[in-house]
């Protein structure tokens, strides 16, 4: 009898190291937890915007019937959501040209639409200074005067533009911005991207941000507009490119 007993106590012994560990609702189960994505994956991966995709439409559509191309041009890109900054909407599409890889003067739909999906994903503040001084270097490596002159001017027309008592201006803009870019520049005639986007995030943080903003923005909400005809083709400001010294 004590041999039985004994064995059936190395039966239950064993059955309770066979069981599955116990979780917290008690029933014996596993919750299998899957895992999630870091936020540096999710913001590198391009997003699935329908605004996007009815915007490639539109100006793939205009594109056609205005210049006979398959595809979105510069000039249909300008027209439709920067017209009242053509220096900046220039830029902004060579640049996703060049990320596109494209060998013509324009941008297919399908490339249109991933790189302009990828600039709406940019959320931190440093990957935005960085695309948009790459942006206005073109593609060399350097920066010069005239590159950075143009693209703090972008920025100062897009926020003087858009003040809330109407578009302001400031007489001492060129002097302003000339001692900006000398104390950035010194003697110097370029200077490396990283560079600038190093001084920039140093000496004037937010100052590039309103620009970026404005991009995205017009990208992200222009189909709007543009589904019901009502493109507003103003005239804006005239951009003036050159530093002396």
């Amino acid at each position: 009898m004590g041999q039985n007993q004994s064995q059936s106590t190395s039966v239950k012994s064993k059955s309770r190291d066979s069981a599955p560990p116990p979780t917290a609702n008690g029933n014996g189960s596993r919750k299998i937890i899957s895992r999630t994505p870091s936020a540096a994956s999710i913001n590198d991966r391009p997003l699935n915007l329908m605004p996007i995709d009815k915007l490639s439409k539109i100006l793939s559509s205009k594109s056609q019937a205005q210049e006979g191309v398959n595809g979105i041009t510069l000039k249909v890109f300008t027209q439709n959501l920067f017209p009242r900054y053509p220096l900046f909407a220039e830029k902004l599409f060579a640049y996703f040209l060049r990320l596109a890889k494209s060998k013509n003067a324009y941008l297919s739909n399908s490339g249109f639409k991933q790189q302009a999906e990828r600039f709406l994903a940019v959320l931190e503040d440093d990957k935005v200074h960085h695309i948009l001084v790459q942006m206005f270097a073109g593609s060399d490596e350097n920066v010069t005067r005239d590159d950075m002159y143009s693209l703090f001017m972008s920025t100062y027309h897009v926020s003087m533009d858009h003040y809330s008592e109407g578009p302001q201006m400031c007489v001492a803009i060129n002097k302003t911005l000339t001692a900006v870019i000398e104390s950035c520049f010194l003697k110097k005639t370029s200077l490396s991207c990283q560079y600038v986007v190093h001084w920039i995030e140093e000496n004037c943080p937010r100052l590039l941000l309103t620009l970026h903003r404005y991009a995205v923005h017009s990208l992200a909400t222009s189909y709007r507009t543009l589904e019901t005809h009502e493109t507003d083709l103003a005239a804006g400001i005239t951009f003036v490119v050159g530093v002396s010294g």
